[in-house]
């Protein structure tokens, strides 16, 4: 949040990096100009208490509370501790804010929040979405895939394209329609929106032996998997037929309890699915028993010496998605090994000397153990 509020998009953790944001940070403040009008901010925690701090640097005009996920659990104790923690966000803003069917707290919080209420769902479009959405279809040729779809909010209808693919991006779309109606914006009647991606959230880059690689390696939380992986299985429906699917997950970690049933739950959602390679202490322990083709790999660069035999020898075509990447996970290794053009490693995350360095280091020591 504090790099947003800086402008500062790309970083690498070390002494020297905060020395230098610290001075840009006061040469900002006291003497740059007004840098915008408006700011959307990710409010971001990971712990008690810690909404608290980031609302006491900003409380928002308008906001949203994206569905409770048992991320971070292990800091939190249960998913009712981490929507009380999230809630506060709703409960502290100045103007509206955007309530999410899909999530079950939603109503218990509603009556406590006291600004104007709106609904939205990143699935299942409802009554008391205020947004409609019709026309939707993906799109490709020899160098990009994108979708179209239109946009109704009240009488006026927007016909979209973008290049951000996953299916809950249309009610992100919406959000951002009806917050520019609020602010009194005149909105055409198309809009083009091309995002250059962060990297490793939804990118899709060639692989080898004729694969596409879906990198979604950044990170994985269970319900960001799941949807990650309904929206890979909706990519094949519409784009790539003639392609089989191929997981490689990484573990999801800080769930405390709800470690357990979390990767079981992700085994029963694959369960019809032939290809799956996992890593992480987590999937052997609580996905295999669930899975019964998945392989269970100790390092992600063990996976990626298993891939190139793998692809190699295989007559299918393959639409593969790469997910989760917490530390001595590190699964965007897998990816970047496979991928057929060499300038796409700069799209994958942690590829930074930083990065590099401390991946070469745990993969000195995991082969050392093996």
């Amino acid at each position: 949040m504090s790099l947003s509020i800086l402008q500062i998009r790309y970083y690498t953790p070390s002494v020297k990096w905060m020395l230098k944001t610290i001075l840009s940070g006061f040469k900002k403040a006291f003497f740059a100009p007004k840098a915008y009008d408006i700011i959307v901010l990710e409010y971001g925690i990971d712990h008690l208490g810690e909404m608290d701090f980031l609302l006491s640097i900003a409380k928002p005009d308008i906001s949203l509370v994206t569905k409770i996920d048992g991320v971070h659990s292990m800091n939190f104790v249960s998913k009712e501790i981490i929507a009380e923690e999230k809630y506060k966000l709703l409960m502290q803003t100045k103007r509206c804010v955007f309530l999410n069917l899909d999530d079950e707290f939603a109503s218990q919080y509603a009556e406590k929040i006291a600004v104007q209420h709106h609904y939205f769902s990143t699935h299942a479009w409802s009554t008391r979405w205020e947004i409609h959405f019709k026309n939707e279809s993906m799109k490709r040729d020899q160098t990009e895939i994108w979708m179209e779809f239109d946009v109704g909010l009240g009488s006026k209808k927007i016909h979209f394209t973008t290049n951000f693919i996953p299916t809950e991006s249309k009610a992100y779309v919406g959000i951002g329609c009806m917050i520019a109606w609020k602010l009194q914006w005149e909105l055409p009647e198309q809009i083009k929106m091309w995002f250059s991606l962060q990297p490793s959230r939804f990118t899709i880059l060639e692989g080898i032996y004729n694969s596409i690689c879906i990198d979604s390696s950044y990170n994985a939380a269970p319900a960001s998997m799941k949807v990650m992986i309904e929206n890979v299985k909706q990519l094949q429906i519409d784009l790539f037929s003639d392609y089989k699917l191929m997981f490689c997950l990484g573990e999801m970690r800080e769930l405390g309890e709800y470690c357990s049933q979390a990767h079981r739950e992700l085994a029963e959602l694959l369960f019809e699915y032939k290809d799956i390679f996992v890593v992480g202490e987590s999937m052997k322990k609580n996905f295999l028993p669930f899975h019964e083709t998945a392989i269970h790999f100790p390092n992600s660069r063990l996976l990626w010496t298993h891939l190139q035999t793998f692809l190699s020898e295989s007559p299918e075509k393959y639409l593969m998605l790469f997910k989760g990447s917490q530390n001595t996970i590190f699964m965007e290794e897998a990816l970047v090994m496979v991928l057929k053009h060499s300038e796409d490693i700069q799209r994958i995350c942690r590829q930074e000397p930083y990065w590099k360095q401390k991946k070469q280091k745990f993969f000195d020591f995991s082969q050392k153990s093996l």
